[in-house]
């Protein structure tokens, strides 16, 4: 019977509530009964158990509700609404139609449950103010047009706008000032208390006013001097009580902090020997004893620290005697008890005996550096331009133009150097002292190792020697004829042509152009002020070069860029 599906899902109540009730079916129905007396006991039994489970399947289908039938799932419709009319005609024509509507048909179905009104969100309307109508006509036409507006719409808020005006225009107004003084105080004072008086206190300030509130100042309070007598004393104190009544009493001041002007002083010298020492110290104990010992320095004092100078120990020598032994010691011993142990002392570093040839260090050869190509072709030269004595580097162009100041002094001397060398650099020129004692220009020749004499003038004496860059031709000066002339001469010849032939005045400092056709030379030819000269090869045609109010010297007319060679003594 636990079997069947339906006894298994209603378990043991149903079990409890069919018992006897099938008991009872049993006993009642005589057919059946007698059938079953008739029966086999198998068959008796599964009748009984079928009649059994149908009895009580009737039983529970009687008390179980109907069931539901299924509910649709309903769909929302979501509907706009009608748009408001957009002036007053067309909401007139709207409203006469949805009345014809509900007088003929009705008023409108309401809308079924799933259907939704969207809602529009409304536009602010913002009220302006209403046009004045120009005349009778207009005011009626706009007076019937709101009328109907109110009876078909009704009354609607609108939002009222804020009344326009002008903008508020900020006045900064500046408070009245403080008194300079205590009488201009007073004065101020005086009318304001008449103004109170007469006309009231001041108004207030409108809204839109501002006053300016001024930076303070910041006020350093210096001390108030000390008043030289009475009557001075006495004429501040009612100043300064008048001020307080009509000004109050002061605010904090910045004090000033003083400043402590450093005062330097030396600390008393030390003696030099043992007895000025001894002399110092007697005298320091009779003061400290008598009058006590000296007041310290003030704030504003510094004590200057000597540097002290090194002491370098040389050896005692050993006395002669016992006599001068026992004077030592005693000597000594004074200066131990006065002065206490002296300081540790520099020992001198003993010489030595002799130094290895491998420990000196040659001492480096300087080679001179060339001279820049933008100086070819420039003449350089010096002048006294503050007439102090310094003479100062300038350089210009043969025609007299870009005058300009050189930064030093290197590359007029290299220049100047180079100018009494060939252009091969195989001779140079130079003036020596010869053999009578009479200096005279004197020439070597690289390639041989020799030198020459150039120059075999009696008394007078020779210098300044320039080489030509394009001939074995040197130009130089001599005082023989009694004035300083400048000459020109080839080795081996003699004697020398003079280029120059004055009277008083004296030409000096030759230097080759670079195409050897002009020299030029420093003369102080008709003004007496030493300027340049530019001539031809031969003395011809010579010209003034400078004009200037300071006098100008020794130029040299750059031709070549590499240096001349170091003297034998610097190789």
């Amino acid at each position: 019977m636990f079997k069947n599906p339906v006894w298994r899902s209603l378990g043991l109540p149903a079990l409890i509530i069919a018992g006897p009730l099938l008991l009872l079916a049993v006993v009642t129905s005589s057919p059946q009964r007698a059938a079953a007396q008739q029966a086999p006991v198998g068959s008796l039994v599964t009748a009984t158990v079928q009649a059994a489970e149908a009895t009580a399947r009737a039983i529970v289908e009687s008390t179980l509700p109907p069931p539901l039938p299924p509910t649709p799932t309903p769909t929302i419709f979501v509907v706009t609404p009608t748009p408001a009319p957009t002036d007053l005609y067309a909401r007139a024509t709207a409203v006469t139609r949805l009345t014809l509507e509900a007088t003929t048909t009705g008023t409108a179905t309401p809308l079924p449950a799933h259907w939704r009104i969207a809602t529009a969100t409304p536009t602010s309307v913002v009220a302006t103010p209403t046009a004045t109508a120009e005349n009778a006509a207009t005011a009626a036409a706009m007076y019937a047009e709101e009328t109907a507006l109110a009876a078909v719409i009704g009354a609607r808020p609108y939002a009222t706008p804020t009344p326009l005006g002008p903008t508020p225009v900020a006045t900064i107004v500046t408070p009245t000032p403080r008194p300079p003084d205590i009488f201009a105080a007073a004065t101020l004072a005086v009318q304001l208390t008449l103004e109170a008086t007469t006309t009231g206190t001041p108004t207030p300030l409108p809204t839109e006013w501002r006053v300016a509130t001024l930076t303070p100042t910041p006020r350093v309070a210096t001390y108030t001097p000390t008043p030289g007598n009475l009557a001075t004393a006495m004429a501040l104190a009612p100043a300064l009580t008048a001020q307080a009544v009509v000004l109050g009493t002061p605010g904090p001041f910045v004090t000033p902090t003083p400043t402590n002007t450093p005062v330097i002083v030396t600390p008393t010298p030390r003696p030099d020997d043992l007895v000025a020492l001894a002399q110092a110290a007697i005298r320091l104990t009779v003061e400290a004893t008598t009058t006590g010992t000296p007041t310290p320095l003030p704030t504003g004092w510094v004590v200057a620290t000597t540097t002290p100078t090194p002491r370098v120990a040389t050896p005692t020598p050993l006395p002669a005697n016992q006599a001068t032994a026992v004077v030592f010691a005693a000597l000594e011993t004074a200066q131990a008890v006065l002065t206490g142990t002296p300081a540790p002392y520099v020992t001198p570093t003993p010489t030595p005996l002799f130094v290895a040839l491998a420990e000196f260090t040659p001492t480096p050869v300087v080679v001179p550096r060339p001279l820049p190509a933008a100086l070819v072709g420039k003449i350089l030269f010096l002048g006294d331009r503050d007439e102090d004595g310094t003479p100062e580097p300038y350089l210009m162009n043969p025609d007299g133009s870009g005058l300009a100041q050189l930064t030093g002094m290197e590359y007029y001397l290299l220049a100047k150097a180079r100018d009494a060398y060939s252009a091969d650099l195989r001779f140079g020129a130079e003036a020596l002292r010869g053999g009578n004692g009479v200096t005279q220009i004197f020439y070597t020749d690289a390639f041989y190792g020799s030198r020459n004499e150039l120059t075999r003038f009696g008394s007078g004496i020779a210098w300044a020697p320039s080489w030509s860059p394009v001939a074995e031709e040197v130009a130089f000066v001599s005082n023989e004829s009694q004035g300083d002339e400048i000459y020109v001469i080839r080795p081996g010849e003699w004697p020398p042509r003079r280029l120059t032939n004055n009277t008083w005045e004296w030409d000096k400092s030759p230097s080759w152009s670079p195409n050897g056709s002009q020299l030029v030379f420093m003369s102080n030819r008709n003004s007496g002020v030493q300027q340049l000269w530019i001539m031809d090869a031969d003395g011809g045609n010579p010209r003034q070069l400078t004009d200037f109010a300071f006098p100008v010297f020794d130029p040299v007319w750059v031709k070549f860029t590499d240096p001349a060679p170091l003297p034998p003594t610097t190789r």
